[in-house]
């Protein structure tokens, strides 16, 4: 979501309804902004782990300016634009989110999912594909094919390493048979993974339908989760698109660089130096930890088969080249209590979100009192099957389908009653519904009972989401929170932060004003030679030395000296400040080749050809953080104005209440 003035955390559903008794804190022209906002914003914020936590007072000045800004918007009628409204419409879609599940069932999908991370499970799997919104005929096609399948692997009892063969030799697009090694929780889509879970060890599931059609699944092995393993690793590039000869020096490097980790060089020193991989190098080759599953078979298979911490792999060839793995920690599956929030993230993201959604709405026509009227249903379906079977949906008339289909009513929170006809269900069916491949009259009233079920779920979530202000108080303050973020980032973007990107004069006036602010240090231009002995050392600074008469280039060293080893000589250059380099920290700052540094078994020394004094930055140079502190003196001088523009008024007796 865009950035906004306070953070919006994680919801946790409330419910308690609305407090009767909440007090007035403050007035901004004689509006009133209730207590109730300012403690949730103040309570949410102040439980964030922050360097530095603010009192109430001053707490109080900034929530102060923030509703200024709002206010602002208000007056300028950014609340009354249709992209706002729309934009605020998405978002509140997305905060109800968490307050339309079945919270029973969701808890019992939870923990579901947990029991089913303690297991790994090894399939294979058939795959005969049809879309999800295929005709009838197709799907039946598609799940009579996928039996055939299991008849020759159940009854007939053939091997599925031979079915599955004779898949891959016919090449038919739509039918795919694979191996998915190893997988866990929330790696497959969720009806897969059931069926996986659910059946033994060296059996064939029944048909499962997911979206992507029909599967049976061979289930070869269950084992213990291997649980969560953190590696570092050195990486040497080779891929299909290198030439023989870099395929060649690459398995020479990562050859030449194991070898070096057995005579004792450290790991983190050499995946800093050499690795490949420069996101990782940066921090000694430490990757992300992961699980079983998620990272290339090869990859995974030699993590996992180190023994104890510290351990290192032999050379590991992947697709993406070569790799010497560290183990760094391993740790088993976490208690439930600890993983909780964690996975109930994932479910509310995951398919089998929907169980919960569908239970809540059998609840939910419960407590509004869902009444259908008999026969209504029955009789406009049969009508539109009719209908449908003779002329485009496009040509079907609302005006002859007056009856009413059913009733919902709320008699706890907002006192409203609403009754829908056939005409609210054909205007549904027109904007819903694809009959373009639909022929037989059982083929379009299965479509249309399936888009009543739907019709009538809308309905209802529709109802429950306009009653959400009324019931829960944690969902009325976190849309009132959002409502006003994005009307405040609107106006900042107007005012502040596009002004300082657009306005150069401005920009640069700041700058003239303020360039002492933004200043380099001492700088050297100097390239550093790391190099693998002092022999080494020795033949590199003669060849540095001609460097400096114009004779050779960095290129031409790095060349000479590693035709025998690409670990001979390493060469970073650049322009480096002390605190840039660990080298440079360590030598006098004077033009011309340093005194050899050992460390690591590994000899440096610096070649240093200019000393740049310290200096204002210029504006080009700098100019992020100087656009960011213009920023800040515009926001600054405009808090100003709208002090001085509206009137603002403070209980501090109701003040002294927040909690």
């Amino acid at each position: 979501m865009k950035s906004i003035f306070f953070s919006l955390l994680s919801i946790v559903v409330c419910t308690m309804s609305i407090a009767q008794n909440d007090e007035v804190l403050m007035t901004i022209n004689n509006e009133s902004i209730m207590l109730s906002e300012f403690e949730n914003i103040y309570n949410k914020n102040n439980n964030i782990e922050t360097a530095e936590q603010k009192n109430k007072d001053e707490y109080l000045e900034l929530f102060i300016n923030y509703k200024l800004k709002v206010k602002e918007a208000e007056s300028l009628g950014l609340d009354t634009l249709q992209s706002f409204k729309k934009e605020l419409d998405g978002y509140k879609k997305q905060l109800s989110k968490p307050y339309l599940i079945d919270s029973e069932v969701n808890t019992n999908l939870i923990k579901e999912a947990y029991n089913r991370l303690k297991e790994d499970i090894k399939a294979s799997h058939i795959l005969v594909k049809v879309a999800s919104d295929a005709s009838p005929v197709d799907t039946l096609k598609a799940y009579n094919k996928i039996m055939e399948y299991r008849k020759r692997l159940v009854q007939k009892k053939e091997d599925f390493n031979t079915v599955k063969a004779q898949i891959e030799r016919k090449g038919d697009k739509n039918i795919i048979s694979e191996d998915l090694g190893y997988f866990s929780a929330f790696q497959m889509v969720y009806p897969f993974e059931s069926g996986a879970y659910n059946t033994p060890v060296g059996k064939i599931s029944e048909p499962i339908r997911t979206s992507y059609g029909y599967h049976i699944i061979k289930v070869w092995d269950r084992r213990k989760s291997l649980g969560e393993i953190s590696t570092a690793h050195i990486m040497i590039k080779s891929n299909e698109k290198s030439t023989e000869e870099q395929k060649k020096n690459a398995e020479a490097k990562i050859n030449e660089i194991y070898s070096s980790l057995n005579e004792g060089q450290a790991f983190d020193s050499l995946a800093k130096i050499y690795s490949d991989d420069k996101q990782s190098a940066l921090k000694g080759g430490a990757l992300r930890a992961f699980t079983s599953g998620k990272m290339v078979k090869e990859f995974e298979d030699a993590a996992f088969s180190l023994k104890k911490d510290g351990d290192i792999s032999k050379p590991v060839k992947t697709d993406y080249g070569w790799h010497i793995i560290k183990r760094l920690s391993k740790k088993e599956l976490e208690s439930f209590d600890k993983m909780e929030n964690e996975i109930k993230q994932k479910v509310q993201r995951d398919r089998r979100g929907t169980k919960s959604r569908e239970s809540l709405i059998t609840k939910l026509k419960e407590e509004y009192n869902f009444t259908e009227i008999d026969n209504s249903k029955s009789d406009i379906i049969t009508t539109l099957t009719y209908e449908i079977g003779k002329k485009k949906i496009t040509e079907i008339s609302l005006v002859k389908y007056t009856d009413k289909l059913f009733s919902i009513s709320d008699e706890k929170y907002s006192k409203t009653n609403k009754t829908y006809t056939q005409n609210d269900f054909v205007k549904y069916v027109k904007k819903n519904g694809n009959f373009k491949s639909v022929e037989t009259p059982s083929a379009i009233k299965k479509q249309l009972d399936l888009l009543y079920n739907k019709f009538v779920e809308d309905v209802i979530i529709s109802f429950e989401e306009s009653n959400l202000n009324n019931k829960y108080i944690a969902y009325k303050l976190l849309a009132k929170e959002y409502r006003d973020g994005i009307l405040l980032f609107d106006l900042m973007d107007k005012k502040i932060w596009t002004k300082a990107v657009t306005d150069s004069a401005g920009l640069a006036n700041f700058y003239e004003a303020n360039k002492d602010q933004f200043m380099w240090p001492t700088r050297a231009k100097a390239s550093v030679y790391q190099c693998s002995n002092q022999i080494i050392a020795k033949q590199v600074k003669k060849m540095v030395k001609k460097l400096n008469k114009d004779k050779i280039s960095n290129e031409d060293i790095l060349t000479k000296v590693n035709a025998e080893s690409q670990l001979n000589v390493n060469i970073n250059s650049g322009v480096f400040s002390k605190d840039e380099n660990e080298i440079l920290k360590q030598i006098d700052w004077k033009k011309g080749i340093s005194e050899n540094i050992e460390k690591n078994n590994q000899v440096f020394f610096a070649n240093i050809t200019e000393i740049i004094e310290a200096q204002p930055k210029k504006l080009e140079e700098a100019k992020g953080i100087i656009t960011s502190q213009y920023q800040t003196y515009l926001e600054n001088e405009w808090i100003k104005e709208l002090r001085e523009k509206y009137k603002v008024s403070v209980n501090k007796d109701v003040l002294s209440k927040v909690k």
